[in-house]
């Protein structure tokens, strides 16, 4: 019940911090979105291209958070034992690539709010905020 617990609060914490980034990407992109779509960019292609670039940050995500949990498992571990009491370091690359695989699913899973906010954006009042 202990990991469970664990493992909901760590998946809610990739999806908050996913969406999150997401956001501010979007708002710090939105001229040259809008810029793209008044050029003749499909929303499908834009949609294509935040869909990678959301999926690449997902995946270094994943990464430094597997190699970081790995590093706090020994960390912990060497703490730990001692002389008498010995706790063995034993990584199982399963649970390795489920963490990397669950942040790819929670990337893929919220880029479908961005690809929204892309499709609802007024193209001329962003550009007109841009230019000013």
């Amino acid at each position: 019940a202990v990991m469970q617990s664990i493992y909901v609060l760590g998946a809610l914490m990739a999806i908050a911090i996913l969406f999150n980034t997401l956001l501010i990407n979007l708002s710090e992109r939105d001229a040259e979105l809008a810029t793209l779509r008044v050029l003749g960019a499909s929303r499908t292609r834009l949609a294509i291209i935040l869909t990678v670039e959301h999926m690449f940050i997902g995946l270094v995500g994943g990464l430094a958070g597997a190699l970081a949990s790995v590093g706090f498992y020994t960390g912990i571990a060497n703490v730990s034992s001692t002389w008498v009491f010995h706790i063995p370091v034993v990584i199982d690359y399963t649970v390795f690539s489920q963490i990397i695989g669950f942040v790819l699913f929670a990337a893929l899973l919220t880029t479908p709010v961005g690809v929204y906010r892309i499709g609802r954006m007024n193209l001329l009042e962003v550009v007109a905020r841009h230019e000013r």
